[in-house]
This record gives structure tokens, sequence and C-alpha cells, in this order.
């Protein structure tokens, strides 16, 4: 029943939402789980199960720990092939956390000409986010990149860029803008408010 199912893949995000900063997996969403692992075809419920675990990785709280255990305790029956990619996921957003550090903690030489008036010193690094996916993480959606990055905005892209391809010399990077935000502090008659928008809403 896809109801049923939908219900529980709901069940078990807002259970991982509720004990997030614990590794331990709680006793009812274990239940869900081991429910779950019983699904002779599991594609139905892993296509929710997806769709919630994005929407978990980009929220400040994501724990991979807690997320690797359920993924693992999902694949105690039989193995599958959404199944593996989930996991691919869980394992890109630990390398995007080191990369990140790399990012943060690397000296940048300035060698293009492009950005010979630019001083590195002046970066606030930690204003930047990054996690990489496979392109499969993505793939049903469409992915329009044309607009026009501005220059305060350039340079983080291209540093860590070629710090990614360093790293990775046999991986293409390709930055989805339509799935990247920023936020933007904005004074109003009524306060000061952080407002979080995407990137190509933010350029215009």
């Amino acid at each position: 029943n896809q109801e049923f199912v939908k219900n529980l893949n709901l069940q078990i995000h807002n259970n991982i939402n509720e004990h997030t900063t614990n590794n331990k997996v709680d006793k009812n969403l274990e239940e869900f789980i081991n429910l779950a692992s019983t699904f002779n075809d599991k594609d139905i419920f892993l296509t929710y199960y997806k769709h919630l675990l994005k929407e978990r990785i980009f929220q400040n709280s994501f724990n991979i720990s807690l997320e690797q255990d359920l993924l693992n305790k999902l694949n105690q029956k039989n193995s599958n092939i959404m199944l593996t990619r989930l996991k691919y996921m869980i394992s890109d957003v630990e390398d995007s956390s080191k990369l990140l550090h790399l990012f943060k903690k690397s000296t940048i030489v300035i060698t293009s000409d492009q950005y010979k008036e630019f001083d590195p010193e002046t970066m606030n690094r930690n204003m930047l986010n990054v996690i990489t996916f496979r392109n499969h993480m993505f793939e049903e959606e469409e992915n329009t990149n044309n607009y026009t990055i501005p220059i305060s905005i350039r340079p983080y892209i291209d540093i860590y860029t070629s710090i990614y391809r360093v790293k990775y010399k046999k991986r293409n990077l390709i930055w989805d803008l339509n799935q990247s935000f920023g936020v933007m502090k904005m004074t109003f008659d009524s306060g000061v408010y952080n407002i979080q928008a995407i990137l190509p809403q933010i350029f215009v």
C-alpha cells in the first residue's frame, strides 16, 4: 500500500529528526526500519526514503553515523541498487565534509590574471558550505546553470573547484546552482532579517 509506505517514511523521518544528536537508534525507529527491511520490493519505500534523506542532508543537524546505521539495517535482508545509491549519498556527505575542511585550511596562491587584484586573505571561507554528490543524486531534475556569477562569489567557486580537481583528478565537478542557496542579511523598517534564497535569486 503506497499510502502506508509514505506514512512509514514520515514516521522514520520525524523520529530521526527528534533523535538526531544521538548516535543510538531509538527503539521505535528500529522497529520502523526492521519492518521496512522485510519488504520484498523496496523500490517504492526507498523512493520516499531518498526524498526525505535529501531533506535531512541539508539540515545542520544531519547525523552521518545514525544514517549509516539505519541504511545498514535496511540492507540486512537483501541488497538493492537504490539502497546502494543512498549509501553513496551518505558517503558523499562524509567526503564533502573533509574537502570543505581542506578548502578552509589550504594556502591559496593566485595564478590567474583574472584574480590578480584579488586578495585571498579577504575571504570569509566559513561562508561556503559545499556538499558534492555523484551525478545520480539529482538525476530526476533538470540542471540549468545559465547564470552570471557575481565577482564577489566567483573566487569561492573557482578556488573550491581547483581544490576538488587536485583531490579527485578523474572527476568532473558541476555546480548545480538551482540546488544551492545562500542567506542574505536585509534591513527593513521592522528590523534586520536573515533571508534564505537559492543562489540564482540572490544573483539577480
